[in-house]
């Protein structure tokens, strides 16, 4: 009886909306069709039902029901595109060697340098703008690191979806959101727009998040594997410099400055890391030079470098820090890529050496 009123619905719809062929039979195109049976698999009717009773009235020849001209070729094209995916994959699973982790690549300084030894993941929770000539950055992964949702570490996670083997991983970098850390809140703070400690706020809520969550995997992944080195990049007086979480963490902390490495300007950079001895920071003006003295020219004759971060007062007229091919935002935190180079070298070092005892 059912059935019988869903015929009559529907022989009644097409007749007032189908087009008749040269034999009058109505005829339905693919987008008719699919509006007919959605608007008949309601009130109790089940899309199945409405769709058996469409095809009984296709069989009587009572009506014509069209495919789209294009459908063997879309499912070929997307079988096509799909097979190359999966081969991607497959391959990207199978490309075995040391991996370095990237947490935070921001303007990618780090991914530069360490790609000189191994392959690199670049993990961020958005792209930033190097500069017009640098173009955009291109993290491998897009996510946001403190926001967590299984039992996984960011890590295991960012592992997970790269296909990464856990034997294969060798270094972890992390660079965590220096914004809300960096002293300048303290000039904010006097425009009531300042965040952070130094504002004398408290941290945000997904900063400290991406802090303990960074933390967390790191100390998760040493205790699997103790051969795996990591290193976590500040400015020197950031707020995270007497966190509890990061003080937790095995190794030492390192004050490096970026004229040490042929820029020209100071911008010092705290370091928390674990490649002890096995990192030796060398000075690009001369081999070994660094190893004697930790400054550059400027720093050791006690002069003004040729450019700053931050002007120190209204008779300073040094420019601001400027890479070539960035902008000012890229260049004032790009880390060093031979610094990251440095890392990535002693990190291969200090695992070789560990796993042959």
């Amino acid at each position: 009886m059912q059935q019988t009123a869903i015929r009559e619905k529907m022989t009644r719809w097409i007749t007032q909306r189908a087009s008749g062929t040269n034999e009058m039979i109505p005829r339905l195109t693919p987008a008719m069709t699919t509006q007919l049976v959605s608007i008949h698999s309601r009130r109790g009717t089940t899309a199945p039902e409405a769709r058996a009773v469409l095809n009984t009235l296709e069989a009587e020849g009572s009506v014509i029901t069209e495919v789209y001209k294009e459908e063997k070729y879309k499912r070929k094209k997307h079988q096509d595109t799909r097979t190359p995916t999966k081969q991607k994959h497959k391959q990207k699973r199978t490309q075995r060697g040391p991996v370095a982790l990237d947490l935070g690549s921001g303007w990618e300084g780090a991914k530069e340098g360490m790609s000189q030894h191994m392959r690199v993941i670049g993990v961020d929770r958005t792209r930033q703008m190097k500069g017009q000539e640098a173009g955009m950055a291109t993290p491998d992964l897009i996510m946001n690191l403190g926001k967590k949702t299984s039992k996984e570490t960011v890590i295991e996670e960012v592992m997970r979806r790269t296909g990464t083997y856990r034997e294969d991983l060798c270094h972890i970098h992390g660079s965590m959101d220096c914004g809300p850390e960096s002293t300048l809140q303290r000039m904010n703070a006097t425009q009531n727009r300042g965040k952070g400690e130094h504002a004398g706020e408290e941290r945000p809520e997904e900063q400290e998040d991406t802090v303990q969550e960074i933390v967390k995997g790191i100390k998760r992944a040493l205790e699997q594997d103790p051969t795996i080195s990591y290193t976590l990049e500040q400015p020197k007086e950031t707020a995270l410099k007497n966190h509890p979480a990061l003080a937790s963490l095995p190794g030492d902390v390192r004050v490096i400055k970026a004229c040490c490495y042929g820029y020209k300007w100071q911008k010092q950079t705290r370091i928390w890391t674990n490649l002890g001895k096995w990192w030796k920071p060398e000075c690009t003006q001369q081999k070994r030079w660094l190893l004697k003295c930790p400054h550059c020219k400027e720093c050791r004759e006690n002069k003004l470098h040729k450019m700053c971060i931050i002007r120190r007062g209204p008779h300073d007229r040094r420019p601001l820090a400027k890479l070539p091919g960035f902008n000012k935002k890229a260049s004032r935190n790009r880390i060093p890529t031979q610094m990251a180079a440095e890392w990535a070298k002693a990190a291969l070092e200090r695992q070789a050496a560990m796993r042959k005892k």
